[in-house]
């Protein structure tokens, strides 16, 4: 079941990197005049990068852990 959850928390930080790289993308863009082209390579290294932190990192939480009863 951690497995599970180490790869959804990947899921879920690849796509946060694909967020941040858009918004990367867009400020290069409007301040430095990045070409459009540098796109696919900073959403493929930020994506990565995020996955890979989510599934190193694991699941985070701030609830206590219980167990429930049987």
């Amino acid at each position: 079941m951690t497995a599970i959850r180490h790869i959804w928390a990947g899921i879920v930080g690849a796509v946060a990197g694909a967020a941040l790289a858009v918004l990367i993308q867009v400020i290069g863009q409007m301040t430095m005049g990045f070409p459009i082209d540098y796109l696919e390579w900073i959403l493929l290294a930020c994506a990565g990068i995020g996955f890979l932190l989510g599934v190193v990192l694991g699941p985070r939480s701030t609830k206590p852990k219980t167990k429930e009863p049987n």
